[in-house]
């Protein structure tokens, strides 16, 4: 993320901005908060849990904005954490699960989602650039006026109005047979 993407109201509008420039996210979850025991309340009672390890909840937020952008996903998730939501598996998307050590970099396995993963992203940067340009190729007068600042839309009228008027002036005088000579 730069420094634009930062908005100090809101963490979300800096991440959605971010996002917005990308073609795919990768979400690395791992260890922040252990509970040597506690309690799981669930509908059918409590469940009793030992030694809970779960990752930051912005894994879950990025993640999931990612997924509602039709991002293509990487998770590569901390062994040990605690699988849920978006760290399950049983949806659409598969965490990698590993030890986070930097030799898994080398690993088939890793590669192999790794591949796959910059392949979609691959194909998710070319979708959205055939996307742009035919979207640009659409872009009526009205619309490029209406996009740009007003001052910009003030030194445009005003050099459309001084071409209008030369012209006028100029055709004027041709009329008028004092054109090229007054």
């Amino acid at each position: 993320m730069t420094e634009r993407d930062w908005d100090y109201k809101n963490p979300l509008r800096g991440l959605r901005r971010a996002m917005s420039d990308c073609s795919g996210a990768i979400v690395v979850a791992y260890a922040r908060y252990h509970f040597p025991n506690g309690e799981e309340l669930r509908a059918d009672g409590v469940r009793s849990l030992t030694d809970v390890i779960f990752p930051t909840a912005w894994n879950q937020i990025e993640a999931a904005m990612a997924y509602e952008r039709g991002l293509p996903l990487l998770v590569l998730a901390q062994s040990g954490l605690r699988a849920d939501a978006v760290l399950e598996g049983t949806h659409d998307i598969r965490p990698f699960w590993t030890k986070l050590d930097p030799d898994v970099c080398n690993s088939d396995g890793f590669v192999g989602y790794l591949r796959s993963w910059k392949e979609d992203v691959e194909a998710n940067a070319n979708k959205a650039a055939e996307t742009s340009a035919e979207e640009n190729s659409r872009v009526s007068v009205r619309q490029l006026f209406m996009s740009l600042e007003w001052q910009d839309a003030l030194v445009v009228v005003g050099t459309i109005v001084a071409i209008v008027l030369g012209a006028l002036s100029i055709g004027y005088r041709i009329g008028m047979h004092q054109w090229p000579f007054s």
